[in-house]
């Protein structure tokens, strides 16, 4: 099965136009980011196919904007500082990302606020009666 996201979707976010090899790469981390989600979800057509097509997207453009996962760098002395979990140019799917691709399981199927009302009336068990 093809990826949904393809490299043609994710050069214009970075405003280059991809080289073969560019292309190439990019394709390698897209088919990460969908292994990635494969590892979670199994079945792909469970899914949204435009919202895991974002997600891939996302993904990979953070990756291919800062491949080597700089978080800090100074000039003055030669300082800098690598993410060490994505230091080796991999694909991460964030947090949020994974909320996406299964907002069901983070709102609509929770009953954290729901409210069950009882149909006939408090249980025998709940009733005082004084002159017990």
């Amino acid at each position: 099965m093809p990826t949904l996201a393809q490299p043609s979707d994710i050069s214009p976010l970075l405003g280059v136009t991809f080289t073969t090899v560019q292309s190439a790469q990019c394709q390698a981390f897209i088919d990460q980011a969908e292994a990635l989600i494969k590892l979670r979800y199994p079945n792909l057509t469970g899914l949204d196919a435009g919202t895991v097509k974002l997600v891939e997207i996302r993904a990979v453009r953070r990756v291919m904007l800062n491949p080597d996962a700089w978080e800090n760098a100074r000039i003055d002395d030669h300082s800098f500082k690598l993410n060490d979990a994505v230091a080796a140019s991999e694909v991460e799917i964030t947090d949020e990302e994974w909320a996406f691709l299964a907002p069901a399981e983070s709102t609509a199927s929770s009953e954290s606020f729901s409210i069950k009302l009882a149909s006939d009336g408090p249980s025998e068990r709940y009733v005082r009666r004084p002159w017990e």
